[in-house]
């Protein structure tokens, strides 16, 4: 099994099918179906079977390579869609495994949003129009007011705090370095100014964190609240590249990519470095960050392993250089400590002793007392061995 420098994170699976810089890639919500773009178009992936279940409907020469994507989801519907963008200005949705809608033309289209509380999608376009459209119980778009910010050239697009006006759409400008705050009425509420040439960026409003990727530095942490800049965690490298970021593992981690083909895992409280992640020698752009729960995960055709994924930080990977040929998407996830495993452990002789309790609550009212006395003395032995072993381990109920 490969794993990343310091042992924090395994190589669970890596799902192939993708040739060429990946530009883009997104797990959708409950973290079964991952989508990767580049110059072949969108490719996904079903993570419980590792079917590599689709191409893109068109060739990406059609409408130019895909250059952005975001997965959506309604509250009514179980069924997630996955809207897209190309490099040739054409924004699509594609029903997974269903109907596909097309609208607009124009300059490369680099950042989708979705926000599920108010259903709307955010689309950034390199000229700096910022549209927003409400997304219908059918999954089709209706456009609502777009914004037009000069000189803006906006990188990404992210959903902020849900005002008097609806949704805050908050699009960062990469040359420009700009933060605009925009209403539902297209209004630019509030600018920031960084004074960095930004290449990606991630909020987590919960936290009242946002990240951004300063180009020349590393990876910048503002407060969302007052756009104080509390820290930078400086990224090794030696050009000046875009690198996607996200937080990680509970807000606990920061993730950054790099120039030269490994993934950064910083540790927010203290800034350190806590593990590198090998993903190749070339430039690693791309990356997506899932938090797995409750679903089994089983590798075929070539891939490396089964795994049965409980609540563990996965993150989705691969690389952009241009000189990039075959190039499968990696799949990581964490790791779990001694004491994580032993908690496990423990859980699971509990909830087995609950189901000897529950039997024998049922074989008291079915059987005679010559044969209950029998059968106490084989689970009194069983208690108590289960208890000798708890009482052995070191940090069992550490949970």
């Amino acid at each position: 099994m490969q794993t990343s420098q310091r042992n924090l994170y395994s190589l669970s699976a890596t799902l192939h099918g993708h040739q060429g810089p990946a530009a883009c890639i997104a797990l959708n919500f409950d973290g079964t179906l991952v989508a990767c773009g580049g110059y072949q178009g969108t490719s996904i992936w079903h993570l419980p079977t590792s079917n590599y279940k689709m191409e893109v409907p068109t060739l990406a020469g059609e409408r130019g390579m895909t250059t952005a994507l975001a997965w959506m989801v309604k509250r009514d519907n179980a069924d997630d869609a996955l809207a897209y963008g190309t490099e040739d200005g054409y924004l699509v949705f594609t029903e997974v495994f269903c109907q596909l809608l097309e609208g607009g033309s124009g300059t490369e289209i680099t950042s989708l949003a979705y926000d599920a509380n108010s259903s709307q999608l955010a689309v950034g376009h390199r000229s700096g129009v910022i549209h927003r459209f409400l997304i219908d119980g059918g999954m089709k778009p209706r456009a609502m007011k777009s914004a037009l910010l000069p000189l803006h050239s906006s990188q990404v697009v992210s959903f902020g705090h849900h005002g008097s006006s609806g949704p805050e759409i908050w699009s960062f400008g990469r040359d420009s370095g700009e933060i605009a705050i925009i209403d539902e009425n297209a209004k630019v509420l509030k600018t920031h100014t960084t004074g960095s040439v930004i290449g990606h960026a991630f909020m987590c409003i919960k936290d009242d964190v946002l990240i951004l990727d300063d180009v020349s530095l590393g990876v910048a942490l503002y407060k969302i609240s007052t756009a104080a800049r509390i820290r930078t965690f400086a990224v090794p490298g030696d050009t000046r590249r875009c690198r996607n970021i996200a937080i990680h593992d509970q807000g606990t981690a920061i993730l950054s990519g790099s120039d030269h083909g490994v993934v950064y895992v910083f540790d927010r409280r203290t800034g350190d470095v806590k593990d590198q992640i090998p993903v190749g020698g070339d430039w690693v752009q791309s990356l997506s960050v899932f938090t797995q729960v409750m679903f089994h995960v089983i590798m075929v055709a070539n891939l490396l392993q089964s795994v049965d994924i409980e609540g563990t930080p996965t993150i989705a990977v691969a690389q952009s250089g241009e000189n990039v040929g075959v190039n499968p998407i990696q799949l990581w996830t964490r790791r779990a400590s001694i004491s994580q495993r032993e908690a496990i452990s423990t859980m699971e002789r509990i909830m087995g002793m609950i189901c000897v309790v529950m039997a024998l609550s049922f074989i008291l009212q079915n059987i005679s007392p010559s044969h209950f006395f029998h059968l106490v003395n084989g689970l009194f032995g069983l208690i108590s061995s289960t208890f000798r072993s708890l009482l052995q381990a070191d940090d069992g109920w550490a949970i």
